[in-house]
């Protein structure tokens, strides 16, 4: 990148925005989106970030330091996926993110969960319509047409 050249900004990935049933630790929140941690990762000087959040601040940054504390980072030794902090998190109880779904169940079925869920908005699967409606009003929907 030339000297001056802006990094172009994107939107920061974030973690977890689901609507948690149990309490998840502030220690467990990114430093950078402030949510549930995605992918947790831990610094060498001992900060959490989602592994999409770092990322991409890392990105906008010349020399690679810590948010937080502005420590220079090398990134191949310095930066290491937290499994036991992401095994905690995905253990919490979450509700499903569908409106009027009534699902509740651990972070790491949400996802599976949502595959089937009959309060899911989908597209119509009619290539000459995208309308979106609730997964269990397709069929409905399809006999509209």
């Amino acid at each position: 990148m030339a000297e001056g050249e802006m990094v172009p900004l994107l939107p920061l990935p974030s973690g977890y925005e689901y609507e948690f049933i149990s309490a998840v630790l502030e220690d467990f929140h990114c430093l950078i989106c402030h949510l549930p941690l995605r992918e947790p990762v831990l610094t060498r000087c001992g900060h959490r970030y989602c592994k999409g959040c770092l990322d991409e601040a890392i990105r906008r940054q010349e020399i690679p330091e810590c948010p937080t504390d502005r420590e220079r980072l090398d990134l191949e030794k310095d930066i290491f996926p937290d499994k036991a902090t992401e095994r905690s998190i995905l253990s919490c109880c979450v509700k499903c993110p569908s409106e009027g779904c009534e699902w509740t169940g651990e972070t790491r079925y949400v996802e599976t969960h949502l595959k089937i869920c009959a309060y899911k908005i989908v597209t119509c699967p009619n290539s000459n319509c995208d309308m979106k409606v609730e997964r269990m009003l397709v069929d409905d929907h399809m006999n509209t047409l």
